[in-house]
This record gives structure tokens, C-alpha cells and sequence, in this order.
């Protein structure tokens, strides 16, 4: 609370939504902290817990625009595990981030949820989201508006979808 208290908002022009190293923080935070995935114990790095399902929760109101994983690494990912969901080759802002979803599901059995926010909600990024991480309701993910009013009231809905859903439990 206290780092978010400090930060500004920036623009809608430049880079300013880093989802790909989000999402690779949320991914490491939940690995398993064992001697494999944490040797030297690093309290910053895995703390998830065994036996337990992992659930990311992805709030946005645009695209991504920033990103850190080679453009050489997405591609013999999605080589290795094709996918009609991928964006082009060279789009990595997005095919990061839908890479790191696929290792999510796949590697980690996590439900990855891509919840949209706003005017300048990316819908066909999010709904790849969904498809890729099977979190998706007939092909979509979850539905926000573009008037503030309605933001809170629609975030509650559909994070009690996401904890309703079955398979997930919500624990301390």
C-alpha cells in the first residue's frame, strides 16, 4: 500500500503498461518456494505453497505496450506450442503475455483469469487470454463498461464468478 501510494498516473501515449513482467511476477510469486525453485531462499522470490491451486487475476484498461521477453524466446514457444491464439510473429507485447498464460495453464495447472476495465480495453487480447488459459465463457472473457460509476459493482461480480468458480477456493 505504501508503494501505490506514491505512484502518478501516466499517459495514454508511451509505455506505460508493463504486463509481461506483471504477469512473470505473479508466476514466480506463486511457484512452489522449494530448494529447485528457490535455492539461496530469497524472500522476494517463490512463496507459493504446495498442494494448492494458483489463480492470477489480470485487471486492465488497455493493451500492453511494454515488454521483457526476447522476441527469439517467444517464438520457439509458440513454434514449440501452436496456437491459432498467438498473435503474428512481432507482435511480442502481446504473444508475452500469452506465453507466459500458456505456462501458467499448462506448467503450473493455474487458472489465469484476464478481467477488462475500461474505454480502452483490448477485448481480442483478452479473450485470447481466456482461450489459452481455459478460463474463457463461450470464447470471451469477462465484460466491464466504459463508465466509472459501474467499475466497482462490476469488479466485485466478476471476481465472485472467478471464487465461485468450481475448482477454486479462496484461502487465507
Amino acid at each position: 500500500m505504501l508503494a501505490c501510494s506514491t505512484l502518478q498516473a501516466a499517459s495514454v501515449i508511451g509505455a506505460t503498461t508493463s504486463t509481461d513482467s506483471g504477469v512473470a511476477m505473479a508466476r514466480l510469486h506463486l511457484m512452489q518456494n522449494n530448494s529447485t525453485n528457490n535455492p539461496t531462499n530469497d524472500p522476494k522470490g517463490p512463496q507459493g505453497r504446495a498442494f494448492t491451486s494458483k489463480v492470477i487475476v489480470l485487471v486492465t484498461d488497455g493493451m500492453p505496450n511494454v515488454w521483457d521477453m526476447g522476441s527469439a524466446t517467444i517464438d520457439n514457444y509458440i513454434t514449440g506450442h501452436s496456437s491459432s491464439e498467438y498473435c503474428a510473429s512481432g507482435y511480442d507485447w502481446f504473444n508475452s503475455v500469452l506465453v507466459h498464460t500458456h505456462q501458467f495453464y499448462k506448467k503450473q495447472r493455474g487458472q489465469f483469469h484476464g478481467v477488462g476495465m475500461g474505454l480502452g480495453t483490448d477485448y481480442d487480447f483478452l479473450d485470447r487470454i481466456a482461450r489459452i488459459g481455459s478460463t474463457d465463457i463461450n470464447g470471451e472473457s469477462p465484460r466491464g463498461s466504459g463508465n466509472p460509476a459501474e467499475y466497482e459493482q462490476q469488479l466485485i461480480e466478476v471476481l465472485q464468478a472467478i471464487i465461485n468458480r468450481p475448482g477454486s477456493r479462496l484461502v487465507e
